[in-house]
């Protein structure tokens, strides 16, 4: 049994929180992205090792599990709080684009 709550449609809504593409969180995930389609819509699994890498991969796109409880279903969310999010983009944002350095 899997020890987490990856279904289809969690890891789904997972993408969508992170608003970042099939084939980036593929990527991310070492996945095949026609794969992680499939997987999404219910139509194929994965193994727990891929489940695995999907949930870091997810994480790493800033999306969190949220377990089932007395409170409610399987979810997913945010990791970092709306503060910290906000800093982070700004800090993103800074400096312009990146040039080439001689040093």
């Amino acid at each position: 049994m899997y020890p987490t709550p990856l279904t289809s449609d969690v890891a789904r809504a997972g993408r969508a929180l992170a608003q970042v593409g099939v084939g980036a969180l593929a990527a991310a995930a070492d996945l095949d992205k026609g794969q992680l389609r499939r997987y999404e819509k219910g139509l194929t699994d994965l193994e727990v090792d891929e489940r695995l890498r999907l949930e870091k991969a997810l994480r790493t796109f800033g999306v969190g599990l949220v377990p089932e409880d007395e409170h409610g279903g399987v979810g997913v969310r945010r990791v970092f709080t709306a503060e910290k999010s906000h800093r982070i983009q700004v800090m993103e944002s800074e400096g312009g684009p990146a040039y080439h350095d001689d040093i």
